[in-house]
C-alpha cells in the first residue's frame, strides 16, 4: 500500500512539474521573442537553449526511474530560472512599448502666473487682477486658455496686452499687473534671457489649461529610397508625459543604411542659432524650436541638412529612467 502511494505521489509530482515546466518555457520564450531587441542569432540561441533544457527536464521527471532526481532538481532550477527571466523580460517589455508607443499629440501648458508672494492660491482671488498676455505670441493657445479660465471661473479677465515677454515679466514684478497668462514653455525662456534668469523661481502658477494639438505629419517630396531612412531624436527637459511642449536640449538626427548596416548619429548642439521653421528667416537656439513642437524642430533640421526627415522620437527625463530602470 505504501509503495503504491509513493508511487503515486511520484507521479503526481511529475505530471505538475512537468505542466509548470513547458508553460514557464513557453512564456519565457514569447516574451524574449516579443522584446525583439537581442540580435536573431543570440534570440534563436536563447530559444535552442531553452527548448533543450526544458525537453531534458521534462524526459527526466516522467521517467520516474533512474535520473527521476535529478530531473526534478533540473526542473526546479528550470522553473526559477524562467520565473526570474520572465519577470524582467515583461518589465522590460512594458518600459519598452511605454517608450516607442507611437502618439501624434503635443500638449501646451498655459498658465496664470503670480508672484510667489501673492496672496492669491486660485482663480477665484484674481478677479480684480489684472491679467498681462501677449499681443502676438502664441496667441491661438492664449485666446482658448483665455476662454477656458473665464468659463470655469465665471467672470470675464481683465487683460492687458504686451508686444514683448520681458516687458510682461517687469509689469508683474513692479505692480503695474497682477498676473501674467503665459505658456509654460515660454516661460522656460526666460532662463536664456540677461537679467530674467530668475523669473521661474519668482513666480507661481495658479490655474492651468491643457491644450492637445495634432502633430502634422511631413509630406515627402522625394522618391522614397528603401535603403535609407532617417530619425529624429529629441531629448526634452521634462518629467512626466512626453507629449509636453518644451525645449529640446537633445537634437539628434539618427542616419540608417539598411544596406549596409550602419547608422550615423549626428548632433547639433541645443543653442546653435539657426532659422526655425516659423521663425521668417529670424535665427533663434535651435532648443527653443521644441517649444514649438517638434515638427517645428524636425522641419529645422531639415532645412539646416537639407535632407527629409519623416520619423522622431521623443524622450524626457521619465523616459530615460524607465529605459535605465529596464
Amino acid at each position: 500500500m505504501t509503495k503504491e502511494k509513493n508511487k503515486t505521489t511520484k507521479l503526481v509530482v511529475s505530471i505538475i512539474l512537468a505542466i509548470l515546466v513547458a508553460i514557464a518555457g513557453v512564456v519565457t520564450g514569447v516574451l524574449l521573442f516579443k522584446l525583439a531587441i537581442l540580435p536573431v542569432q543570440l534570440t534563436i540561441g536563447a530559444m535552442i537553449a531553452l527548448i533543450i533544457i526544458g525537453v531534458l527536464a521534462l524526459v527526466l521527471v516522467l521517467r520516474r526511474k533512474r535520473g527521476w532526481v535529478f530531473g526534478i532538481v533540473l526542473s526546479v532550477i528550470y522553473l526559477l530560472c524562467c520565473g526570474v527571466g520572465s519577470y524582467y523580460l515583461y518589465h522590460t517589455n512594458q518600459a519598452v512599448d511605454e517608450i516607442i508607443t507611437p502618439t501624434t499629440l503635443e500638449t501646451d501648458a498655459v498658465s496664470i502666473f503670480v508672484l510667489k508672494d501673492d496672496p492669491a492660491q486660485d482663480v477665484s482671488d484674481i478677479e480684480d487682477y489684472t491679467i498681462g498676455i501677449m499681443r502676438e505670441l502664441d496667441r491661438e493657445n492664449t485666446d482658448y486658455a483665455i476662454s477656458q479660465i473665464e468659463e470655469q471661473a465665471g467672470f470675464t479677465l481683465k487683460l492687458k496686452e504686451y508686444d514683448a515677454m520681458d516687458a510682461m515679466i517687469d509689469a508683474l514684478k513692479s505692480g503695474e499687473i497682477g498676473g501674467m497668462l503665459l505658456n509654460n514653455g515660454f516661460l522656460t525662456m526666460t532662463e536664456d534671457m540677461e537679467g530674467y534668469e530668475n523669473t521661474m523661481d519668482e513666480v507661481r502658477a495658479i490655474i492651468t489649461i491643457s491644450i492637445e494639438t495634432e502633430v502634422e505629419e511631413p509630406q515627402q517630396t522625394t522618391d522614397y529610397d528603401p535603403n535609407y531612412f532617417a530619425v529624429y531624436i529629441s531629448g526634452i527637459d521634462t518629467y512626466g508625459g512626453v507629449n509636453a511642449k518644451s525645449r529640446s536640449d537633445v537634437n539628434i538626427i539618427m542616419a540608417v543604411n539598411t544596406q549596409t548596416k550602419q547608422i550615423l548619429l549626428l548632433s547639433t548642439p541645443r543653442d546653435y542659432y539657426v532659422p526655425l521653421t516659423i521663425s521668417g528667416g529670424v535665427r533663434d537656439k535651435l532648443t527653443h524650436a521644441g517649444i514649438y513642437g517638434v515638427d517645428v524642430s524636425r522641419g529645422t533640421l531639415e532645412n539646416l541638412y537639407n535632407t527629409e526627415i519623416p520619423y522622431y522620437l521623443r524622450m524626457n527625463f521619465s523616459g530615460f529612467i524607465n529605459i535605465i530602470d529596464a
